[in-house]
């Protein structure tokens, strides 16, 4: 019989233990820094930067590497600064283009408080749209259970990403039009969670009934009158499922 295949474990669900991996992390490398492949939720290490820098002012500089896709971030007290051209960074990368440094402030100017849309934006949410349409194609290659497994490992993140919201903003910050929207989104998340609930526990009935019919035949080592009685047992219980399924 095959041995069953073995997958990576799920992310992390706590989040106070990952930044706690991502700040030593930073502390280890110091200005050599790190990718976000360097960490078990590579999609959530833009938002624990942000978190610890709220929750516990740790600065970043944010750099990329001509080479690859993803930005790398490094600990502004290791990187040097913008006034030496960030000197001790460069002696690891020469190439890096810094792209931001949590200590040089972004401020309008009086007339730049209109908004704009952002064209970097869309280009990210396009990018964002093909990298998806390329990983559903991808997932379609592969076995259902291979497949459940992407998907559980997708959720887990976006689990996180959801507990990441301050109860706070939706006091406060975040308008009215946009906390509209978003409930909208958590309504029908909601409404699909139902769905796979009740699915889920189909699937654990019905597997709590196949092991019970298999215990009431297996009739090894039992007399005829035991015997006969399980099986009876077993063909009663057969036809109370049978009678519950719709038809």
């Amino acid at each position: 019989m095959a041995s069953a295949p073995s997958f990576p474990p799920l992310p992390s669900m706590s989040y106070s233990d990952d930044k706690k991996q991502l700040l030593a992390l930073a502390h280890e490398r110091k200005a050599e820094g790190f990718a976000p492949d360097d960490l078990p939720t590579p999609s959530v290490v833009r938002t624990m930067v942000s978190e610890v820098r709220a929750e516990q002012g740790a600065l970043f500089v944010t750099f990329r590497l001509p080479e690859e896709r993803e930005s790398r971030y490094c600990l502004c007290q290791y990187a040097g600064s913008k006034a030496d051209g960030y000197a001790a960074l460069r002696q690891y990368y020469p190439e890096a283009h810094v792209r931001f440094d949590h200590r040089n402030s972004r401020k309008r100017g009086a007339g730049e408080s209109k908004w704009e849309p952002s064209q970097r934006a869309e280009t990210d949410r396009r990018n964002a749209r093909k990298a998806q349409a390329a990983h559903r194609a991808q997932e379609k290659t592969g076995g259902d259970l291979e497949v459940f497994w992407r998907l559980r490992v997708r959720l887990a993140e976006s689990i996180e990403n959801v507990l990441s919201i301050p109860e706070s903003l939706m006091a406060s910050e975040v308008p009215v039009d946009q906390a509209e929207s978003l409930l909208e989104d958590l309504n029908d998340l909601a409404a699909y969670t139902d769905t796979l609930i009740s699915l889920i526990h189909g699937k654990l009935d019905d597997a709590a009934f196949v092991e019970k019919l298999e215990k009431l035949r297996n009739i090894d080592g039992r007399s005829p009158e035991e015997a006969a009685a399980f099986l009876t047992q077993a063909a009663k219980l057969e036809r109370k499922r049978l009678r519950r399924l719709p038809s």
